[in-house]
């Protein structure tokens, strides 16, 4: 869990028009809707879009720590996400292929796959995974069996674990947008956990998107969170991804 800690905080470090915020309201009165019907109102929500642009301010919180990031991003939906920050000083690009960024202040680059990186931190990560984070969208599809639902006082929540039990995935999903609220992947044994929550989430040109998020690791070790918010976003528009790693910087490795 220290290693997925070290990886998800570096990932997200390197990693507005016609908008309306959409806030979230945890006082309104549960429904006893069936589990198809949670998940039809779910899928229900306008998130299609081709490519996503803006900025973000990035903040990294680990122990009494906070560093805070002013980033420009790209993303074109199921191929990719370029991220410039610090204007430029450095430059990462996630493609379902390939993790790279470098840094100008260290000279410095890494290059690898998802296969290495879930290798390395010992949890499969995908590209696929990455982007759902990122945009609100659940880890898993869902699925309608009663046995994986419950209704609580504020959210509708769906659990589930892998066959051995080496970890279990909890999803809260607020009961008047049917927005996502809260993701949480938690090891098997108890040690340590990650979650992704959903604090606020914002409507441009009628596509529901995230405006606020934080992603936390926790271990026996150590704690660190990555928070993440979206302005100036812009749907649809043509967009490319400038990104060359210059000559002369030392390759990084996971190690």
């Amino acid at each position: 869990m220290q290693k997925l800690t070290v990886v998800l905080s570096l990932i997200m470090l390197l990693s507005s028009c016609g908008t309306r915020k959409i806030k979230a309201t945890p006082e309104v009165a549960m429904m006893a809707l069936s589990p198809r019907m949670i998940i039809k109102e779910y899928k229900e929500v306008n998130r299609d879009f081709k490519t996503l642009s803006g900025r973000m301010k990035i903040e990294l919180q680990q122990a009494d720590k906070t560093t805070s990031v002013p980033a420009s991003f790209r993303m074109i939906k199921d191929k990719g996400i370029w991220i410039s920050a610090f204007f430029g000083l450095a430059k990462a690009l996630i493609t379902p292929k390939e993790i790279s960024f470098y840094t100008a202040t260290t000279k410095q680059f890494f290059k690898g796959s998802f296969e290495e990186l879930s290798s390395f931190i010992g949890t499969e990560i995908t590209y696929n995974l990455l982007e759902r984070f990122l945009l609100g969208e659940t880890a898993v599809e869902l699925k309608s069996q009663r046995s994986l639902w419950e209704v609580t006082a504020d959210f509708y929540r769906y659990q589930m674990a892998d066959k051995k039990e080496q970890y279990k995935l909890y999803i809260d999903i607020e009961p008047s947008t049917f927005q996502l609220m809260k993701t949480l992947i938690s090891e098997g044994s108890g040690k340590g956990n990650v979650s992704i929550e959903y604090l606020d989430y914002q409507k441009i040109n009628g596509i529901h998107i995230p405006e606020k998020l934080r992603i936390s690791a926790q271990s026996q070790e150590v704690t660190s969170s990555v928070s993440i918010e979206y302005k100036n976003l812009s749907i649809n528009r043509q967009l490319k991804f400038p990104y060359k790693i210059p000559q002369g910087y030392k390759q990084l490795h996971l190690q």
